[in-house]
């Protein structure tokens, strides 16, 4: 596409000055026209040329003075080497003494006597080995031309002595003083490195082992099918499978006893025997027989509809399972006191599961566990002789080894008379600590584990611990064991919810001389291990997926059959909100800044005059790199460019527009022919750049010498051009972007896409009939898809001031939400796990 245009511009070059023309406008346009008519300057061929609006559709407007003869582009790519370029002239042009061949290089775009200049061809004899038309780019330094040695003869540079003019050559001596001449013959002397050997055992792969070794190799284990709406059961036995003690007490489980049914017994055994096929296996694991054996023992899991089997809640399934599993474990039960206030007496209850109860007051799972442990109850007074309230408030008496967190997310509509869900984000942590939550009994007993926890960690950083005498030390390692029982994994609450999430293992405090099963003292800190995640709008619909820590410390994701490898600080972000199933990309300059950063930091720092000079010669992203090696080896510091960059005025109602859109649950991302180090500069200093889960753009860093580099985000100068279209800079297409953006979302996600520039139609050109187009009126991409707007799948809704951006952005979010069958809302409820009830103290 770029040599037809460039082609086509020089045939009308030819055509107007064989008319006798003045000038001639070229149009489209493009930076290597612009190179090219440089050349033809230099040499006389034309008197001017100037460029008009180089960022948008562009002309350039030529003067000539009727030498040109004629001109042209050869159509398709050749790779020459220097000493090629003279037969290539021979071949090119009429004569010898007329005419140039102008060549692209590394150093740009040259016509040919120049790059015959700057490159030298000569052998090199080394042992009995000689090299013949080994090329010298002169305007690099010699250690560049050792390099190509290195590949050719496997002699390090720093061992390499080659006998020139006036001595050795030195790796940073200057070429024009050496007076190397094209076909001279250079000595080389030097030993080259050993030849690596092959490897005595070939190399092995991963499907080449045993299933057992692929586990290991793999790092997590298998999925499990869906055997038709059973992702509620996959995803509550991927959390389950964490708990190494629970796959160790079913390990041990030897059979029926007296008091056991038989179903409770078979689900116990096909929950040992699936766990088991879980760890051997790398392929995905049906879980038939467990599904039949659970539809055995609990029926309301085999329900039916339409034929098909009906979609359940996990929580359910949790508990129901836990309490099988905890009957034939046998597992220990756990007291509870309660006093009432004014009247003494005592119960005991047994709870399996914090809960997490959601209201507008919640924002954090500490929140909603301390709202849940207090609650009102209204029972018979003895004293008042009547029906009183009474104010419960619970205090945990007694801790687990695993903790089962629940979101209570669910709840009884009954103006629809169906479950609707609780939509709100409640955060939490990936460490949890529940000692404001125990008894002040159970505080005492935590205290010395939490101290020596405290002291550990003070050792880490440097610290050193308090002194202590021998009796607290007494007390540390005879400290009664405020574990429950560990035979049992830990259970969900009873209450109707959308996820589970585990946070597991406590931190625990091993004491000396105590005996291995009760080494271990909690300090009422829980990891997360393991969430349970639900999509939809209601239990009964949607879809389960389980999020599980590995023994390695990765987290896996497993969408049933699925594993898919996470990062941790994604799982913290499955908080709920109600995600409005909308991806909403911005452009960076002109759509969130109110000016192009790259000519805002030019124009700033005072190198607009040299920028222009240079405009015509280079691409945009390599000028931006030189510019901030001028900017640099003038004294011009980091500091300086960031200055300038928190300057840039924002567009009106963005930063609003951009919070609120991540209110409501937009995924936001940025796609901008910016750089990085700009781009979060400017987000950063306005508090904005937390809000975008993905930056796209050119890479832009501060190296060792403390000097900006801007690299292109597609190598244009080593392969083909990404794109045909016109409209695309060369160094990054938007619309390949957004094509990766669309294969990574769930088929049910829109994209919202806001820009202004030529380089954003490629990206609205890509998006589909269900997204969304906002593209900047009387801007570059606006103007384009105006000129047919027939080619844009996506609904257009144009912008002109950000708070037409704001108004227009957030109307379409909530449209989408209204929408949407299916809200892709990860939510959570906990499983912390524990193993056995969790006692809980309630005075009334």
């Amino acid at each position: 596409m770029g040599r037809r245009i460039l082609n086509e511009a020089l045939r009308a070059i030819v055509n107007a000055d064989k008319r006798g023309k003045a000038s001639v406008n070229l149009q489209p346009i493009s930076t290597v026209m612009s190179s090219f008519l440089k050349i033809m300057k230099y040499r006389g061929y034309i008197k001017d040329f100037q460029v008009f609006d180089p960022h948008r559709v562009g002309r350039i407007t030529v003067e000539l003075q009727g030498r040109v003869n004629d001109c042209g582009a050869i159509m398709h790519r050749q790779d020459i080497k220097a000493h090629q370029i003279e037969e290539y002239k021979t071949r090119l042009l009429p004569t010898r003494q007329w005419g140039y061949v102008v060549v692209t290089t590394s150093d740009g775009i040259l016509d040919h006597e120049e790059a015959i200049r700057r490159n030298i061809g000569v052998s090199v004899k080394w042992q009995k080995e000689t090299f013949p038309a080994v090329e010298i780019d002169t305007s690099q330094p010699p250690l560049v031309f050792k390099c190509q040695l290195y590949d050719l003869t496997g002699v390090p540079p720093e061992r390499q002595k080659i006998m020139v003019k006036g001595g050795l050559l030195k790796d940073d001596a200057d070429w024009s003083k050496l007076g190397v001449k094209e076909g001279q013959k250079l000595m080389m002397m030097g030993t080259a490195d050993e030849i690596v050997k092959a490897p005595e055992k070939g190399p092995v792969f991963m499907e080449d082992l045993p299933e057992e070794e692929q586990v290991v190799a793999v790092g997590h284990t298998a999925g499990l099918y869906n055997l038709g709406n059973t992702c509620y059961m996959n995803s509550t036995l991927q959390c389950l499978h964490s708990v190494s003690e629970l796959k160790s007490a079913l390990t041990k489980y030897q059979g029926r006893g007296n008091d056991l049914d038989q179903t409770s017994h078979q689900l116990t055994v096909a929950t040992r025997d699936l766990f088991n096929e879980l760890d051997t296996k790398v392929k995905p694991v049906s879980p038939v027989q467990f599904w039949m054996v659970l539809r055995k023992k609990y029926p309301q899991f085999g329900q039916l509809q339409n034929g098909a089997f009906m979609q359940q809640d996990a929580e359910e399934c949790w508990t129901q399972l836990m309490y099988t599993l905890s009957q034939s474990l046998k597992a220990s039960d756990s007291r509870v006191h309660c006093a009432e206030s004014g009247e003494e007496s005592t119960e005991e209850e047994s709870v399996y599961a914090l809960k997490c109860h959601i209201s507008q007051e919640v924002n954090h799972l500490h929140e909603g566990l301390k709202h849940a442990l207090k609650s009102e109850l209204e029972k018979v007074s003895p004293s008042l002789g009547r029906s009183a309230v009474y104010l419960k408030e619970s205090r945990i008496n007694k801790l687990p080894s695993y903790l089962t967190v629940q979101f209570v997310r669910f709840f009884w509509k009954r103006e629809s008379n169906q479950k609707a869900k609780i939509l709100r984000k409640v955060d939490y942590p990936v460490e949890l600590d529940v000692y404001d939550l125990c008894s002040d009994e159970l505080r005492k007993k935590l205290e010395g584990p939490r101290q020596i926890l405290r002291d550990e960690e003070g050792k880490k950083l440097g610290l050193k611990p308090k002194d202590k005498n021998n009796d607290s030390k007494d007390k540390d390692v005879n400290m009664p064991d405020a574990e429950g029982s560990s035979d049992v994994s830990g259970e969900a609450s009873g209450a109707t919810s959308e996820q589970v999430i585990v946070p597991s293992c406590t931190h625990g405090i091993r004491a000396a001389g105590v005996p291995s099963e009760k080494q271990e003292h909690l300090t009422g800190v829980y990891d997360l291990v393991a969430v349970l995640t639900h999509k939809g709008r209601s239990a009964d619909s949607g879809h389960y997926v389980a999020w599980v820590k590995q023994e390695n410390g990765k987290w896996i994701q497993f969408d049933d059959d699925n594993p898919i490898p996470q990062r941790e600080e994604g799982i913290t972000k499955l908080s709920g909100g109600g995600m409005a199933g909308v991806v909403a990309i911005f452009d960076f300059d002109k759509t969130i800044i109110d000016c192009d950063s790259d000519n805002w930091v030019v124009d700033e720092m005072g190198a607009t005059e040299l920028f222009d000079q240079l405009l015509p010669t280079m691409p945009w992203n390599s000028l931006m790199d030189r510019m901030m090696r001028e900017l640099h080896s003038q004294g011009r510091t980091i500091e300086e460019i960031s200055d300038c960059l928190k300057r840039a005025p924002l567009i009106p109602n963005i930063a609003s527009a951009i919070t609120n859109a991540h209110a409501l649950g937009c995924d936001l991302k940025i796609v901008s022919d910016a750089n990085t180090f700009f781009i979060q500069t400017i987000l950063k200093h306005h508090g904005l750049l937390e809000y975008f889960s993905e930056i796209n753009t050119n890479p832009g860093f501060v190296d060792e010498q403390g000097m900006l580099r801007i690299l292109p985000y597609h190598d244009f100068k080593s392969c083909l051009p990404v794109c045909d279209l016109e409209s695309c800079p060369p160094n990054m297409c938007k619309g390949r972007v957004i094509e990766r953006i669309k294969a990574s979302l769930d088929g049910n996600k829109r994209i919202i896409y806001l820009g202004d520039g030529k380089g954003d139609y490629c990206s609205s050109l890509n998006l589909r009939e269900q997204d969304f187009m906002m593209p900047r009126k009387n801007y570059p991409v606006w103007d384009l898809i105006c000129s047919d707007p027939s080619l844009i799948k996506a609904k257009i809704h144009a912008w002109s001031d950000g708070e037409e951006l704001e108004s227009s952005l957030l109307h379409l979010i909530h449209t989408v939400s209204y929408l949407e069958d299916n809200i892709h809302d990860e939510s959570n409820d906990l499983f912390i796990s524990g193993f056995g009830p969790l006692p809980i103290s309630v005075p009334h």
